[in-house]
């Protein structure tokens, strides 16, 4: 699934890195949804730093926040859909 969201995001990226800023680490936040042939797993990733409740807490999303959403079809091995959202986005380590 990580080999799957970086060829998913990396031309994202790409252009995000000639915009000057640094490159962050991003930590992610997986959920599975559906069961037996319908399988998926939501995915919403954010720039470091990581919230101490982050493991306990499903964060909701503020639209301006830098975020990706995405939605992975594991018997498919591939994203139903993906994006990048939010304002001042850096580019992914």
């Amino acid at each position: 699934m990580k080999v799957a969201l970086d060829e998913d995001f990396r031309s994202v990226f790409e252009a995000r890195a000639k915009s000057g800023m640094s490159p962050q680490r991003y930590w992610f936040q997986y959920v599975g949804i559906n069961s037996d042939t319908d399988k998926a797993i939501e995915i919403i990733g954010r720039p470091f730093p990581v919230p101490p409740s982050a493991d306990v807490v499903s964060f909701a999303m503020i639209p301006e926040a830098c975020h990706i959403i995405a939605t992975y079809l594991p018997n498919e091995r591939k994203f139903k859909q993906s994006a990048l959202a939010g304002f001042n986005c850096p580019p992914r380590i």
